[in-house]
């Protein structure tokens, strides 16, 4: 191996621009870069391969420390009821997005043709449809006769001005003055 096989993240990000060359680096300080440095059309164009499947994150700490036992026990624990993946996932910096799937893009007419004529079909059937249902319920049901809708003489309430309401024979009255 040469000392030109390692190179700083600076070096990186710049073959990565050129398009020739595979970089490999820690996510935490290559996504920040890569979504300064690059435009969107380079990002877009890049592929993400896991060459190193990433663990579950370490912890640092003093030797003999008290803490490193309950540590152990609750990485454990993740990795048993399946948390662990998880938890990686919501600690891991994300990816810098791609925004050339979210830019709008221009469509002709010739493109929304037959969409519009199918929706201006639905339109006019949909009118014809109700002038059927109008038609088919007006001359399916006559009208009713208007003497359903009056109430029985013995319901009438008689009133006048300045006299009592009186109602029908069960007494109830009201004083209107």
């Amino acid at each position: 191996m040469t000392s030109k096989f390692y190179q700083p993240i600076e070096k990186g990000v710049e073959l990565i621009a050129e398009g020739t060359t595979a970089y490999h680096a820690e996510y935490n300080g290559l996504y920040p870069r890569l979504a300064r440095e690059l435009t969107d059309n380079s990002l877009c164009g890049l592929k993400h391969i896991d060459t190193i499947p990433q663990i579950i994150t370490h912890i640092t700490g003093t030797r003999r420390s008290p803490w490193t036992n309950a540590m152990r026990i609750k990485g454990q624990w993740l990795h048993e009821v399946g948390l662990a993946a998880r938890v990686r996932a919501k600690w891991r910096i994300r990816p810098p997005p791609c925004r050339e799937t979210l830019l709008a893009e221009q469509v002709k007419i010739g493109d929304v043709t037959p969409l519009l004529l199918v929706t201006l079909g639905g339109a006019v059937l949909s009118v014809f449809i109700l002038i059927c249902e109008q038609v088919t319920n007006t001359v399916a049901t006559p009208p009713l006769p208007l003497h359903h809708f009056t109430p029985p003489p013995s319901d009438i309430i008689s009133y006048q001005r300045g006299q009592q309401c009186t109602g029908d024979s069960s007494g109830v009255t009201n004083d209107h003055g």
